[in-house]
């Protein structure tokens, strides 16, 4: 089932999740490195789940729409010469005749299914979410909320401490409480009931407290996020990877959605995707009571799950079981898209030590009440900013700084949110040429905090280039002397001279005032920079942007579903 290419490296690889919702297909390859590219991804509304009769059979129908389904997956998967894994998970288990189902499909598609139950269902989609979050041995519950069932993983690093499979789906909650039924108060309370009756003998197997980070996986999940990022952000989420979603919110829009009742009103209201507003309400169901149950109350969301942790598993099997362990997932990301995009390593590492040490320096000096963690953090994507921040010369030298940030802001950068990739990628983007205005182009929008963080990063990141203008790492590093005119006194390399360095800091004069508040006074005998303060003037306030979804807005403040 498995194969290796000419040169012994493993081949491309193509996933096929047969769920009870979708079909859903990724072809990918991975390096010995761990590396994962994805080449083409699928998907197909199938609802297999509503093709179970009353014998527990597949109907014809559904027969026929699996085969068909299948066979058009695996024509895509041929094109790349991959090697096709196909799994099936609840409604094929459910199905009494899924044996026949499946000589049936390896006869007409030449793709062997494997049926798999929910225990390794539920191993597979937290092999997939350990790939796309840096999660490392943080202890954390896993769950992915299905069609037709619901798996739930406890796991710290490799080690599986707990994991179950529930018969609680999206579609079959659908399909057993609101098919054909007016959807009232009384039927939602039932299904709460319904869910919680399912739900609580499993508490004792994960306590509260046992994990430090829940992670959800599923359409249903990423359907909830995108939900509030629009209601309760504001912003259009592109990438729901990393999206953390607290579950007071979660709350406030399962009690919209229970107030609206039928799912067109909910695609009219709060713009719940046509494909999924028919069973989205039975799925925030399930994560609310989930939440309640084991005392969750945030979730990150990770649009990595079953299919890709196929993909991770069987390049283990190909290829050892250290192939796409997990490791520094941000960091191999990064290098991995520096690497794609050309970017010039010696480069992109001189920048990075200055930009760090610059950071390291001022940070504490001037933003003394800034949290640890918020610093690190800081720190962590000042860093990426400056090994990417000329990745748009793979496009083209001129205005590459626009291209840097269009290639970061839209590249798949493992283990980082959305915001983290846009504040990343603004960094890059204002690291030349005119300094970031408030409020203007690609920082409409945000906080006045948020653009002041933006700003203090991008501009540590424009000293750092100005100081390696010369791309002969003259500079090897910098020293602080505080005071009234704190001193930046440059470490050079032995016979190298700045010049070049300390006319570009001079150029760049404006900007940096702007942005780290000090006025360089530049000394080319002393190779050092001493920094004068500047008044920072008065700003008037911004008055926040009045939201024109406002029926959508009061259902979420008037929800009262508080089941705590």
């Amino acid at each position: 089932m498995y194969v290796r290419s000419a040169t012994g490296q493993a081949g491309t690889v193509a996933a096929i999740d047969i769920g009870t919702n979708s079909i859903h297909l990724i072809v990918a390859r991975m390096d010995k490195a761990g590396h994962l590219e994805v080449l083409d991804t699928d998907k197909i509304s199938v609802r297999l789940g509503q093709f179970l009769q009353q014998d527990g059979n597949m109907s014809i129908e559904g027969q026929r729409r699996a085969i068909h389904t299948v066979a058009h997956m695996a024509k895509i998967a041929s094109a790349y010469g991959a090697v096709i894994r196909a799994v099936a998970t609840h409604s094929f288990r459910e199905a009494k005749n899924h044996q026949q189902l499946m000589d049936e499909i390896l006869l007409k598609t030449g793709v062997k299914i494997e049926l798999i139950d929910g225990a390794e269902e539920a191993r597979l989609v937290y092999l997939g979410m350990r790939y796309a979050l840096p999660i490392e041995t943080t202890p954390c519950l896993g769950l992915d909320i299905g069609g037709g069932s619901t798996e739930i993983i406890l796991a710290r690093g490799e080690h599986i401490k707990f994991v179950t499979s529930v018969k609680l789906g999206a579609v079959t909650l659908t399909a057993k409480h609101f098919k054909k039924k007016q959807i009232s108060s009384a039927n939602i309370r039932k299904l709460h009931e319904y869910i919680n009756l399912r739900l609580e003998p499993l508490a004792g197997g994960i306590k509260r407290g046992s994990f430090k980070k829940a992670i959800a996986s599923s359409g249903t999940a990423k359907a909830i996020a995108l939900l509030h990022s629009r209601h309760f952000r504001k912003r259009l989420l592109v990438d729901e990877n990393g999206y953390r979603l607290p579950v007071s919110d979660l709350r406030k829009i399962l009690g919209a959605m229970e107030q609206l009742k039928t799912p067109k009103r909910m695609r009219e209201v709060l713009g719940v995707d046509s494909g999924r507003a028919d069973i989205i309400l039975a799925g925030a169901a399930i994560m609310h009571e989930v939440s309640r149950v084991f005392g969750v109350q945030e979730w990150t969301i990770t649009s990595f799950g079953l299919r890709e942790g196929i993909i991770v598993d069987s390049y283990r099997r190909m290829g050892g079981e250290r192939v796409g362990r997990a490791r520094d997932i941000r960091w191999d990301s990064v290098k991995q898209l520096a690497e794609q995009w050309n970017v010039d390593p010696k480069q992109a590492e001189a920048v990075s030590r200055l930009a760090l040490e610059i950071f390291d320096k001022l940070a504490n000096h001037l933003h003394p009440s800034l949290a640890k963690a918020e610093w690190l953090g800081d720190r962590d994507l000042l860093h990426v900013a400056a090994w990417l921040h000329e990745a748009g010369k793979f496009i083209a030298q001129s205005s590459y700084h626009k291209h840097s940030y269009y290639l970061i802001n839209h590249g798949r950068l493992l283990g980082f949110t959305q915001d983290e990739r846009h504040l990343i990628a603004l960094v890059a983007l204002h690291h030349r040429k005119s300094s970031p205005k408030f409020d203007q182009g690609e920082l409409s929008g945000l906080q006045k905090a948020e653009f002041e963080r933006i700003e203090f990063l991008a501009g540590i990141l424009r000293l750092a280039v100005a100081l390696s203008r010369s791309r002969r790492g003259y500079v090897k590093g910098l020293s602080l002397k505080r005071g009234k005119s704190p001193e930046l006194k440059l470490k050079l390399r032995d016979g190298a001279d700045p010049l070049v360095e300390l006319q570009q800091v001079e150029r760049e004069q404006e900007s940096l005032e702007k942005a780290i508040g000090w006025h360089f006074l530049v000394d080319y005998q002393r190779g050092s920079m001493r920094g004068l303060k500047r008044r920072q003037p008065k700003k008037k306030a911004v008055k926040a942007k009045r939201s024109s979804s406002k029926l959508a807005e009061r259902l979420m403040r008037s929800s009262r579903r508080v089941k705590k």
